[in-house]
């Protein structure tokens, strides 16, 4: 499975790691083998996924009639959607918890 990071945040993971220069075994510190800088450069040359991220919403249905059991709000878009995993209108996943 694809894991998709924030290069914002593994850039600072690279700088914290050059400017703590751990010591690495045989007295070897982290300084003399890694570059940040580099690691860095590398990290941008690496072409962007095609991702969205993922919105969480959830039916509002307040209505208590026969067709509630297949249709109702979504959280996110207002719209009218069918009840299903997905809004069909917005993409929505519909995996949010009712707060009662």
């Amino acid at each position: 499975m694809k894991k998709y990071i924030d290069v914002e945040e593994a850039e600072k993971v690279f700088k914290q790691m050059e400017e703590n220069d751990v010591e690495l075994y045989g007295g070897v510190h982290i300084s003399e083998c890694f570059d940040a800088d580099r690691a860095i450069n590398a990290l941008k040359e690496i072409p962007a996924a095609d991702v969205e991220e993922i919105r969480h919403g959830e039916h509002i249905n307040d209505q208590n009639t026969r067709l509630s059991l297949y249709i109702a709000e979504c959280s996110c878009c207002n719209k009218t959607t069918a009840m299903g995993l997905y809004c069909m209108w917005c993409g929505a996943k519909m995996d949010k918890e009712t707060e009662e």
